[in-house]
């Protein structure tokens, strides 16, 4: 009974948000005929949902994350709303503690809770903006791999003299199990080599997949599936320098991104027991001089 009294504040406002929700919704059934409301109560959710996805939509958002192939269900508009939700959940949560003087979460939950829409904001210099790069470096290491394992099965299978076919669909038709990160490419790729419409399969394979690598794969392809297999066997014995190297630089971009990153979680570890001994001392130091100058008094 104490308790409700000493808030008895929130209870009133509460009261209040209750009427004044009940008069708005009574007076809106008002307006209009159940009949129909019930008859285009989906048609306008539906559109009410497209109208909040254009005004949570942003363009600028939107291509970055289309770019960084993220998720299709991973929208501007979505990214935007989680944003709003966040920060219309601290408002209440700050003003709910302000109404009833109990504290419901730390300082550093509210903070982490204030800092969430700041860090989800797919720009430079923001955390979200980070990892989508760093994902995208991941994805493309994978995809450069797999595609210089099929550069080497396509090799392959031009060694062998038996294989006297121009055409890799066959061939790509047969490794497709072995691919992961590849394989949605190469599966839309197939319909058109099966067609032998060689410059657009290779063209989008170079598009869809958009690595230095792939690119190369593309072109040294076109030549190939023009040449007889001797020929292409030469071609792509040449090419193979090139794949290495390309292979041994994007290795060594990796390493040096590691070691600043561990040099950078290490560097901050260091501070942090430093600074615990700085404040030790500061607290030790603060204790002694003040035992120094009650004695003097």
């Amino acid at each position: 009974m104490q308790w409700l009294i000493s808030n008895y504040n929130l209870f009133y406002l509460l009261i209040i948000s209750i009427l004044l929700f009940l008069s708005w919704y009574h007076f809106q059934r008002s307006q209009y005929d159940e009949r129909r409301k019930r008859r285009f109560s989906k048609n306008r959710l539906k559109r009410s949902a497209e109208q909040y996805s254009e005004w949570f939509h942003n363009e600028e958002y939107e291509i970055f994350l289309r770019k960084h192939k993220l998720p299709r269900w991973i929208t501007s508009s979505r990214l935007n709303a989680v944003r709003l939700l966040t920060l219309i959940v601290l408002l209440l949560v700050l003003s709910v503690e302000f109404l009833t003087g109990i504290k419901y979460l730390t300082m550093s939950e509210l903070i982490a809770l204030g800092l969430t829409p700041l860090m989800l904001s797919p720009k430079r210099p923001y955390p979200l903006y980070f990892i989508v790069q760093q994902l995208k470096r991941k994805n493309n290491n994978d995809i450069s791999n797999e595609v210089y394992q099929l550069y080497n099965d396509i090799k392959s299978t031009f060694q062998i003299k038996e294989n006297n076919t121009q055409n890799s669909y066959y061939t790509i038709q047969y490794l497709l199990p072995y691919f992961q990160t590849i394989r949605p490419t190469l599966e839309k790729m197939l319909p058109a080599l099966q067609n032998k419409e060689l410059e657009k399969a290779w063209d989008y394979f170079s598009k869809d997949l958009d690595t230095e690598e792939a690119k190369i794969l593309s072109i040294v392809m076109r030549e190939v599936e023009s040449v007889p297999p001797e020929q292409a066997l030469v071609l792509l014995e040449q090419k193979r320098k090139e794949f290495s190297n390309h292979l041994y630089n994007r290795y060594a971009d990796y390493l040096k991104r590691r070691k600043f990153i561990i040099f950078a979680l290490v560097s901050a570890g260091a501070m942090t027991v430093f600074f615990n001994e700085i404040t030790v001392f500061f607290m030790w130091y603060k204790d002694v001089m003040a035992n120094v100058n009650q004695s003097m008094n």
